[in-house]
């Protein structure tokens, strides 16, 4: 196996697929941090005026059920530490606490679910009405459905708004340089003609270029999701570019930061890389 071969497998297993030539599925639109923060804070007031407007009584009840007893007075408080402390992890700097998001819900699905099986028993249930939508958002920020079993709920995987951005940075920036080193390989290459060797590197360059405006227009604060499916399938046809070449450090070291934050952008945003056609 060839360096060129070791360095082109990288991507492959970022994104959990064989390289792909036809391109990505689209990439939708990825929820900010401040609008995971807005809702988390929504979630908690909600929380409060679904407390404040109980039934006083069953507050402070000891309610029996299949699981045994459920102290409702400290079920609840329970649920606004986990809130609390879900709240307190996401602030600045920007983690994006998986953990503690899918403790919660897990915590407020139950909540959800005893609210459902006694319609009218709360005295609040208007209120809980309003943290309904609110929990399912937070829930579809984390890959997660709300209204399913939490068994049923796979480890969500969130990529802060810092960690997206230091990717594109980084993708930028050893794009390219690896387009640079492609460049130079191929001037080399005296069986390239000199006319056909823009094109035996227009992969390299087109990948460099959309993880340039990528990298600007997540700055700016716009959505790029549109043009996450076109890095990644540049990325593919860098990869094959670069396994068809002998190539040694710097562009190796290059192609594997490439592959390694292509993965991480992938996940961010919820992309699965079409399989390869051969």
């Amino acid at each position: 196996m060839t360096k060129a071969t070791i360095a082109a497998i990288p991507l492959a297993l970022a994104v959990g697929l064989a390289p792909a030539r036809t391109g990505a599925e689209p990439a939708a639109a990825r929820v900010a941090d401040k609008q995971v923060a807005d809702t988390m804070k929504q979630i908690g007031d909600g929380l409060d005026r679904f407390v404040d407007k109980m039934d006083p009584q069953l507050r402070r009840s000891v309610i029996k059920n299949e699981r045994g007893e459920v102290d409702v007075k400290a079920f609840l408080d329970d649920l606004r530490k986990s809130s609390d402390a879900m709240r307190n992890r996401f602030e600045p700097p920007r983690y994006s606490a998986n953990t503690e998001v899918v403790a919660f819900l897990k915590q407020a699905r139950r909540l959800d679910e005893a609210v459902a099986r006694n319609p009218g028993r709360s005295g609040a249930d208007p209120a809980w009405s309003l943290v309904q939508p609110e929990l399912t958002k937070l829930g579809a920020a984390y890959g997660i459905d709300f209204s399913t079993d939490p068994s049923s709920w796979t480890a969500p995987m969130r990529t802060s708004d810092d960690d997206v951005k230091a990717a594109l940075k980084r993708l930028e920036k050893n794009a390219d340089g690896l387009r640079k080193e492609l460049e130079k390989d191929v001037k080399k290459d005296k069986s390239i003609p000199p006319a056909a060797r823009a094109g035996a590197v227009a992969p390299a360059v087109g990948l460099a270029s959309t993880a340039k405006q990528a990298a600007s227009s997540f700055d700016d604060g716009q959505d790029v999701s549109p043009l996450v499916g076109k890095l990644l399938s540049s990325g593919h046809e860098v990869e094959s570019l670069v396994a068809g070449r002998k190539l040694a450090a710097p562009a190796t070291t290059m192609w594997t930061g490439v592959s390694d934050d292509l993965g991480k952008i992938a996940k961010a945003y919820g992309v699965t890389p079409a399989p390869r056609r051969d």
